[in-house]
């Protein structure tokens, strides 16, 4: 977002389209607390997450799907 200067005698700039504009940006470039989104990118998190995953991501070892299998 760039910076902009706002002088109080403009003439012919709409604040409220400025507001509306800066406040769908910031919505559209945040990660939501609840709901569903996609994120994409890599994420570095400094500390363990805890939540539920689905799928297979707790039996996964290395990128190694483990079935409780061994095999020699």
């Amino acid at each position: 977002m760039a910076k902009q200067t706002l002088n109080n005698g403009d003439s012919g700039f709409d604040f409220r389209n400025k507001i509306n504009e800066n406040t769908t940006e910031l919505y559209d470039t945040t990660v939501k607390k609840t709901g569903n989104e996609t994120i994409t990118g890599v994420k570095t998190f400094s500390d363990g997450i805890v939540g539920n995953v689905t799928g297979n991501a707790s039996t996964v070892t290395n990128g190694v799907y483990n079935t409780g299998i061994n095999i020699s």
